[in-house]
């Protein structure tokens, strides 16, 4: 399979644009003619099908069906020099909410799209959904380490940080915080991690009730980018993680120790 770089603008953040010509992503339109004679006169290589992505958080329907249109004319670019397409992997990128988790892209009417474009397709289908199925299935529990003022800055100081949830520091990504202690006077806090980087804010000017250290915050819809892009940072422990079925649950990875970090570089 080949992955191709159909130069359409995501609209979404630089830093996870990847279908546009400025992106090192994928193959230039410009190239297909080539790529088909080098395809054409490879022996021991079987072509199977073609693939996309411009980047994700995507919620215009107008972007993906630009998508379609500029992928379906690769596929007869393909077609016409003999080389028939097996599998189009159109990609993903279907944006979800962090704010709410109340507006998402409209799968039904992206399938219309897809039947209008696609009638009857001589080829599998497929996308990558990913961050669309499983962001909203995960949460990050953390405990406030330490109450700091700065100035006119109230800062909540807690265990999780960009080791534990690396989107924030990476992205400037907002994910919605929710207290356990819902009692108190409504406060302002900026609440970051406890690494040496200034970039350690897990979110900026957010009115919470009253915290105080040992208090316990939930960090809403990790369950995409979050244990993946973990690290021992800063020589932190992975924090444990269960995963709940409705009234039942199972630790599926126990807490780190400052122990096993250090025995299992020894060992390596």
């Amino acid at each position: 399979g080949l992955r191709l770089n159909p130069d359409i603008n995501a609209k979404t953040l630089d830093k996870i644009s990847t279908g546009q010509k400025t992106d090192k992503f994928g193959i230039d339109f410009n190239q297909l003619q080539e790529v088909c004679k080098i395809l054409d006169s490879l022996e021991n290589i079987k072509f199977s099908g073609l693939s996309c992505h411009i980047g994700s958080q995507i919620f215009e329907l107008e972007i993906f069906e630009k998508i379609f249109k500029k992928m379906k004319q690769a596929v007869e670019i393909f077609k016409s020099n003999n080389l028939p397409i097996n599998n189009l992997n159109l990609g993903g990128g279907f944006g979800i909410d962090y704010n709410s988790n109340q507006n998402k892209l409209d799968i039904n009417k992206l399938a219309i799209l897809i039947d209008n474009i696609y009638p009857n397709p001589p080829f599998n289908i497929s996308f990558e959904p990913g961050r669309y199925i499983v962001a909203s299935a995960g949460y990050l529990i953390t405990k406030i380490l330490t109450n700091k003022i700065n100035g006119e800055i109230n800062f909540l100081i807690t265990d999780a940080g960009m080791q534990t949830l690396l989107r924030p520091a990476m992205y400037n990504a907002f994910h919605r915080i929710i207290p356990f202690n819902l009692k108190g006077v409504e406060t302002t806090y900026t609440i970051a991690g406890p690494i040496c980087e200034s970039s350690d804010i897990l979110a900026k000017n957010i009115k919470l009730p009253a915290q105080t250290k040992d208090n316990l915050l939930i960090i809403c819809d990790v369950g995409a980018y979050g244990s993946v892009m973990a690290s021992n940072y800063n020589s932190k422990c992975l924090p444990a993680e269960i995963l709940v079925n409705q009234n039942k649950y199972a630790v599926i990875r126990n807490q780190e120790n400052i122990k096993s970090i250090i025995g299992s570089k020894v060992k390596s």
